[in-house]
């Protein structure tokens, strides 16, 4: 299941004072989900509300299905696109206004200066793609850096969870997992990264890849997607930031780059790594965005899941992201004008 891509219309209110409070996650259970797996999706949501310093409610349909052999939980983001420099200025001042600015975040491209790599060629065949001139986000991210009325506009829902009913669930990991079963609130915690904001437009290009398609257009990378690099091209500096090519590619190693610090992350799981592109590489111990997780296993927040949600626009309080290396600073000029105007999870 996938919502569809949407576009930002009209003028919206932006906030421009910094607002402190706390995450809200609200769950709309249907009749097929527990007392016991309410629980735990609520302990889970507890722990992503006491990271982030936002003040924002973010609400998401929450079921059971049968997900098939390989799914433990989905999620299926509202995402909404607008000009790239309508998002990319909207994060520049938003992170301004966090308790512990990243200021890496004032070194993001224009949309006139930025340049993305992605295949030119895939099974012998030549491959043409464009981009948009958007960038795109789930709602969630949105609200996250300022923008307001969404949920009149787009409706209350930000998304929905669906998780399987094929497996077996241990709903309380207070006295550990039980033999065979999958911590719930380990998905949970898992899914609701997804919901806000950990996506990468790389899924949709594996996807279309695989499907035979030569001409790839229309491509609106994520606002995660501004801190995708390929793994043997990274940038050591801010001026290195700012100009180097953001990876799209299924081909390449990809990571998540701050200058400071380098994830790995996966490529695709048709033409790429074999994972969706929209998570940390898998088994790499980054924490609870690694696309798998194994029977007994209990996944907790990292400071790398943390550091990613902060970097696109999630305030997260500095004492629980990794403290970064120096860097060398080059010579640019961040532009602050106000211009105003989805995910599958296998978990095996």
């Amino acid at each position: 299941m996938k919502l569809p891509l949407m576009t930002l219309a009209g003028l919206c209110i932006l906030s421009t004072l910094p607002v402190s409070g706390a995450l809200n996650i609200n769950y709309n259970f249907d009749a097929s989900v527990n007392i016991d797996a309410q629980s735990a999706a609520i302990r889970a949501a507890s722990v992503w509300e006491n990271a982030l310093n936002d003040s924002v409610t973010v609400t998401v349909d929450f079921g059971f299905s049968s997900l098939g052999a390989t799914t433990l939980g989905s999620t299926s983001a509202v995402q909404l696109a607008a000009g790239f420099d309508t998002i990319r200025n909207r994060m520049v001042i938003d992170n301004s206004l966090e308790s512990a600015p990243d200021a890496i975040v004032n070194y993001l491209p224009t949309a006139a200066t930025a340049s993305f790599s992605a295949l030119t060629n895939y099974g012998g065949n030549p491959i043409s793609y464009g981009l948009s001139g958007n960038i795109s986000a789930s709602k969630a991210n949105l609200k996250s850096i300022g923008f307001t009325g969404l949920d009149t506009q787009f409706g209350a829902s930000d998304g929905a969870f669906n998780f399987s009913t094929d497996f077996n669930f241990d709903f309380d990991n207070s006295d550990g997992v039980a033999t065979g079963s999958y911590d719930f609130e380990s998905v949970v915690l898992h899914e609701i990264a997804h919901l806000l904001g950990f996506i990468s437009v790389v899924d949709q290009i594996d996807a279309r890849l695989a499907a035979g398609e030569t001409s790839i257009l229309g491509i609106s990378p994520t606002a995660l997607d501004l801190f995708r690099f390929d793994s043997e091209n990274l940038p050591t500096n801010d001026a290195e930031f700012a100009a180097f090519a953001r990876d799209l590619s299924t081909e390449d190693s990809a990571s998540l780059s701050n200058v400071s610090i380098a994830y790995a992350m996966e490529t695709g799981v048709q033409t790429g790594s074999g994972q969706q592109a929209s998570h940390f590489k898998d088994n790499s111990d980054l924490g609870t965005l690694d696309p798998t997780l194994a029977p007994g296993e209990i996944a907790a927040l990292s400071t790398a899941d943390l550091l990613a949600l902060d970097l696109i626009g999630w305030d997260v309080d500095s004492l629980l992201l990794p403290v970064p290396e120096p860097r060398v600073c080059g010579v640019i000029t961040a532009s602050l004008a106000f211009l105003c105007v989805i995910l599958r999870r296998p978990c095996r």
